[in-house]
C-alpha cells in the first residue's frame, strides 16, 4: 500500500516532481541526478520508499485492468473488421490487446460452431510455433504475418499469408458424461486458428507440438492422424492438417446470429480439408504488400 502524503518528507515529494519533469525532457537518469547532493543515507532512503511507491503503484494498475470486463464476441469481430492488414502497428496492436491481454482478461471464447455434443471455438492466445526464414539479407521481414508452406512433396498450402489468432478449443455443450462427452472439461487442441490476409478467410492449422497430460509439449508425427486430437469422429474423412472454417462473411455473422445450428465440420469446410505437413516462414514485408495489392476484398456491411 502506498505511504500517506502526510508522512512523507516534503523532499521526496519534491525530489519526485523533478523526476517527472525530467523524464518528461528525456533526461538520463534523472532520479540520481535530482538527489546526487544528498547525503547517502537520505538517497537510500528516498530509493527504497521510491521503489516501494512505484511497486503500490504497479499492483493498482494490475487490479484495475483485472477489473475490466473481458473483450465480448461482437467487440472482438468489430476489432478485428477495423484492422488494416497493410498496416504493421495496426495489426500488432490487435495482437496485443487480444493475444497479450495480461493483467486484462482474456476475450471471450468465439464460437465458430458445434458438432454433435461439442462447441469448437477461437481462444485468443499468443501461441508460439517454429518458424523458418529464407529471406535474403537486407530484405526487411514483417514483424505480423507468417507465411504457411507444404512440406510434402507434390502438394501446396491453399493458404499462404496469415496472422495467427489463437487455438482452437473444444468443449462440451453440456457438463454431465456421456459415451461421446466423457468429461466436461475443456479440450485444448493443437490446432492454430489463422486469418488469411488476402479475403480474410478462418482456418484451423494443425500444429507441430501438442501438450501431454504433464502440459509438456511432444512432437506431432508428420503421419499423424488429426482426427485423434479431436471429439468428432473421423466417420470416414480423411486426415488433414489445414482447413478453411469459415469465410469472412460467415465470421463476422458470428457476432449477430446464434451458432448453435451452424455445424463447424461442414461439407464446404471439409471440401477444402488437405494433407500438407505445414511449416511456418517468415515473409518479408514486400511480400505482404504485393498480396495486399492484387487482391481487393470488399467488407460487408
Amino acid at each position: 500500500m502506498a505511504t500517506s502524503v502526510s508522512s512523507v518528507p516534503a523532499k521526496f515529494l519534491a525530489a519526485i516532481d523533478a523526476i517527472r519533469e525530467h523524464e518528461a525532457l528525456r533526461l538520463k537518469d534523472s532520479p540520481f541526478k535530482v538527489v546526487q547532493d544528498w547525503t547517502e543515507a537520505d538517497q537510500r532512503s528516498f530509493f527504497n520508499w521510491f521503489s516501494m511507491q512505484a511497486e503500490a503503484e504497479d499492483e493498482e494498475e494490475i487490479r484495475q485492468e483485472q477489473a475490466k470486463p473481458a473483450m465480448t464476441v461482437p467487440q472482438y469481430i468489430e476489432s478485428l473488421m477495423n484492422v488494416d492488414f497493410s498496416d504493421e502497428v495496426g495489426v500488432g496492436r490487435f495482437i496485443n490487446v487480444t493475444q497479450q491481454s495480461y493483467p486484462r482478461p482474456p476475450p471471450q471464447p468465439v464460437v465458430l460452431g458445434t458438432e454433435n455434443c461439442y462447441k469448437y471455438q477461437l481462444i485468443s492466445c499468443l501461441e508460439e510455433e517454429d518458424i523458418s526464414s529464407d529471406i535474403p539479407e537486407g530484405a526487411e521481414e514483417s514483424g505480423v504475418v507468417v507465411e504457411i508452406r507444404s512440406t510434402l512433396p507434390g502438394t501446396k498450402s491453399p493458404v499462404q499469408y496469415v496472422v495467427p489468432l489463437g487455438f482452437l478449443q473444444c468443449v462440451a455443450t453440456h457438463s454431465h458424461r456421456t459415451r461421446t462427452t466423457p468429461s466436461s472439461k475443456p479440450m485444448e487442441t493443437p490446432f492454430a486458428i489463422v486469418l488469411n490476409i488476402v479475403d480474410k478467410s478462418i482456418w484451423m492449422v494443425l500444429g507441430t507440438y501438442r501438450r501431454d497430460v504433464d502440459e509438456l509439449a511432444v512432437p506431432i508425427p508428420a503421419n499423424a492422424n488429426s482426427w485423434d486430437f479431436l471429439p468428432e469422429p473421423a466417420n470416414r474423412h480423411r486426415s488433414f492438417d489445414v482447413m478453411q472454417i469459415l469465410t469472412w462473411e460467415d465470421f463476422i455473422s458470428l457476432g449477430r446470429t446464434s451458432t448453435k445450428a451452424r455445424h463447424f465440420f461442414s461439407k464446404a469446410a471439409l471440401a477444402t480439408a488437405v494433407k500438407i505437413a505445414p511449416a511456418y516462414y517468415a515473409v518479408t514485408k514486400s511480400d505482404v504488400s504485393k498480396a495486399l495489392g492484387n487482391h481487393i476484398t470488399v467488407t460487408p456491411k
